[in-house]
């Protein structure tokens, strides 16, 4: 017998709401991880972190049954409920159950003719109180693999996230007895700064700052030469999750048919947690770095179906968590820094990646982690990638004078310069160089140099009397992109502009449909009387300036092309190989 798939209560350290967990009008009240119902009070699953997907488990997995069990105190009613793809739920068995402290099975399921469904029990209490203290979904079908996972989390300068963390898991993992020998866990320490007292005796292993690219490719290095170790897990060290996704993830990786099985988790804001911002990502025919379900609220039960059963394409996953065979993981990632080795390391690899319900992370918004090396990396790193693909000239044309003419529109000249000096290293790319600077620390005080008129600080908004402000966050589908900048560009060259203060969110993503129409524009926080950010000015002079630039930019990329292509071709296999980050990690 295997739990696949316990459920999971909210705690007060949970970030989603009740309704990602449970669904109740009243009469229900979560305590201590159980659920206490008065009388007549009902409690639904159907829901992201609880619902049992078939279309998963049978289709992706290969398991063919299942059983639910419950423990508690009590007498309740038990229906076992299906959601079909038409929105349709069908009460398949009912039963009556006297609870008890032993764990006992409610209903036994077939999975034959289920298919795109998602099954859940629905709960009454038939006594003045009864007390439900766990419930899982089980299956007697054997594992397919021995698999022992090993957690690899980078850490650089967030200790109030990484301590946590590894407490969590020290407790729910690592010192459980039924876990212990299933799982392991190291920190990349590439702040160098944990100490043997905050360790709790996990290994933590001192690292160059090489980014998250080279702290997870320590932690690979370490599990796939000096352990035991089948399978890696990659994960964040800002990531809050579940520990249950976890577990999920084990028994997925031990169940399932496919040997190059891999799993990824959903992502969340922790400023949005009832937002599912990504489920894995592929490869678009004119952009990269695409996003599956991006700002879906998986509440509704039929949102839910939806993901599940969707024919999805999965080219990569995030590696706030990615968990993959190291057998697998042939080539190991491009030294990137940060920003795109996951892409790189989920195309250059073999892997069938799985996500489903249930399993998922919560993380800062990414636009509060826009910096200009970020932004550099961005750039630098996205033209990468298209190389890589072997995507066509005028893929990275595109993105390269896209990205930059938005900037220029917005007035945000500092990332300009970010965009340019990006685009001049592409240029110049050797093999030498990108090993030499995996390590970007020495760079940052140049980037922030580039970009000195964007950086926030306090500014003195008192003689702007007039003040229209942005929406909270403004979006735009790519394929109106393209048409926006132009439309954009000829307004900026040819109308008047607005005297107002434009003030707009210090956000990475702007709205340039609507900026392009005013003289100045604040980007930045305003508290009272107290502002803090940058006013960017608008100059015609400074917007055709900058517009020849970029034209001889794209000459010169047009006259480089072959070479960047040949260099591709003879060097991605040397800078993806062991020996290659061997060096950069100083491990020889």
């Amino acid at each position: 017998m295997e739990v696949i798939q316990n459920f999971i209560f909210p705690s007060e350290k949970t970030l989603a709401s009740k309704e990602m967990f449970f669904r109740f009008e009243e009469g229900i009240k979560e305590q201590n991880n159980e659920l206490l119902l008065s009388q007549d009070a009902q409690v639904k699953f159907d829901t992201y972190y609880n619902a049992l997907s078939a279309a998963f488990w049978k289709k992706k997995v290969g398991i063919s049954s299942v059983e639910l069990l419950i423990s508690g105190a009590g007498v309740i009613n038990v229906e076992l409920c299906m959601l079909d793809s038409n929105d349709c739920e069908t009460v398949l068995e009912k039963r009556e159950l006297t609870l008890t402290e032993e764990c006992q099975t409610i209903f036994r399921v077939s999975f034959e003719g289920l298919d795109n469904v998602l099954l859940y029990p629905k709960i009454t209490s038939s006594a003045v109180h009864s007390t439900i203290t766990g419930m899982s979904w089980i299956t007697n079908q054997s594992k397919r693999r021995k698999v022992k996972l090993g957690i690899s989390i980078t850490h650089f300068d967030r200790k109030a996230y990484v301590i946590p963390a590894i407490k969590r898991i020290k407790e729910a993992l690592l010192d459980n007895p039924e876990w212990q020998e299933k799982i392991d866990l190291v920190v990349v320490d590439n702040s160098k700064n944990i100490t043997s007292e905050e360790s709790l005796g996990v290994k933590i292993i001192p690292n160059e700052n090489t980014g998250g690219s080279g702290g997870f490719m320590r932690g690979l290095l370490h599990y796939k030469n000096e352990t035991d170790v089948t399978h890696v897990l990659f994960m964040d060290d800002d990531a809050s999750l579940e520990i249950e996704s976890v577990k999920r993830t084990y028994q997925i990786l031990s169940f399932a048919e496919k040997g190059n099985t891999s799993v990824g988790a959903s992502l969340f804001y922790e400023s949005e947690p009832d937002k599912l911002i990504e489920r894995g990502a592929y490869f678009d025919k004119k952009f990269v770095w695409m996003a599956n379900y991006r700002d879906v609220s998986p509440i509704n039960a039929k949102e839910i179906l939806f993901e599940e059963t969707k024919e999805e394409r999965i080219d990569y996953a995030g590696w706030w968590f990615f968990a993959f065979p190291i057998a697998f993981a042939q080539k190991m990632t491009l030294p990137f820094f940060v920003r795109g080795d996951d892409v790189s390391f989920g195309f250059l690899n073999d892997f069938n990646i799985l996500l489903t319900n249930g399993i998922a992370c919560y993380a800062e918004d990414f636009d509060t982690k826009m910096s200009p090396m970020v932004s550099y990396v961005n750039s630098r790193n996205k033209m990468i990638v298209d190389f890589l693909m072997n995507r066509s000239l005028w893929s990275v044309l595109q993105f390269h004078l896209g990205v930059n003419l938005s900037m220029l529109l917005a007035m945000r000249m500092g990332y300009v310069n970010i965009g340019r000096k990006a685009f001049q290293d592409f240029l110049n790319l050797s093999a030498e160089w990108m090993i030499e600077h995996a390590n970007l620390s020495a760079m940052f005080s140049q980037l922030n140099e580039l970009a000195v008129i964007n950086l926030p600080r306090e500014t003195d908004l008192s003689s702007y009397s007039k003040r229209e402000e942005a929406e909270n966050k403004f979006e735009i589908s790519l394929e109106e992109t393209r048409a926006v900048l132009i439309k954009s560009y000829f307004k900026a060259l040819f109308l008047a502009k607005k005297k107002a203060l434009f003030v707009s969110e210090n956000r990475y993503t702007v709205d340039t449909e609507r900026i392009v129409g005013y003289q100045n524009v604040f980007y930045g926080t305003i508290a009272g009387e107290n502002a803090t950010g940058y006013v960017a000015k608008f100059s015609r002079l400074r917007l055709l300036k900058y517009s020849f630039i970029l034209i001889g930019d794209a000459v010169r990329l047009v006259f480089r092309y072959r070479k960047l292509r040949q260099f591709f071709e003879a060097h991605i296999n040397d800078l993806t190989s062991e020996a290659a980050w061997r060096k950069i990690l100083g491990l020889d």
